[in-house]
């Protein structure tokens, strides 16, 4: 799997993390939350989180994916599986007790999802689209 960017899939993965989790803190302080507040979100605000997730992930997934020769998409859809591996990780780690649900694996799916978006947005530039049938 020489044409997968390990490295820049970390770093994207990473960075795609980080600037989820500000525009999340942004969302919180929208909703008069502290910025660290556990407090659920409206309905509109889970939305939004989820709009802005997809999006970053899109982005990164972009980034990535673009200096890719070969393996466009999966590029993109690795900068997502990495995320979540990242984010189980710190969670885990931090000891704290995590409730699995159906919103907190829809995230996860989003950013998989988002990944994909955009490596297939770059394969679509790049025009290494996966061939098709002559």
């Amino acid at each position: 799997m020489r044409n997968v960017r390990w490295g820049w899939i970390v770093l994207g993965a990473f960075v795609a993390e980080v600037l989820g989790f500000a525009v999340l803190m942004g969302i919180r302080v929208l909703h008069g939350y502290g910025p660290f507040a556990l407090d659920p979100l409206s309905a509109i605000g889970n939305a939004a989180f989820l709009i802005e997730l997809f999006l970053v992930f899109m982005l990164a997934g972009w980034w990535v994916a673009r200096g890719a020769r070969e393996l466009v998409v999966l590029n993109g859809l690795l900068v997502g599986v990495a995320a979540v591996l990242i984010y189980e990780i710190a969670a885990r780690g931090s000891g704290q007790s995590i409730p699995i649900s159906a919103a907190y694996l829809l995230a996860h799916a989003v950013k998989i999802a988002g990944g994909v978006g955009g490596g297939w947005l770059a394969a679509q530039r790049s025009g290494s689209a996966v061939p098709r049938a002559a």
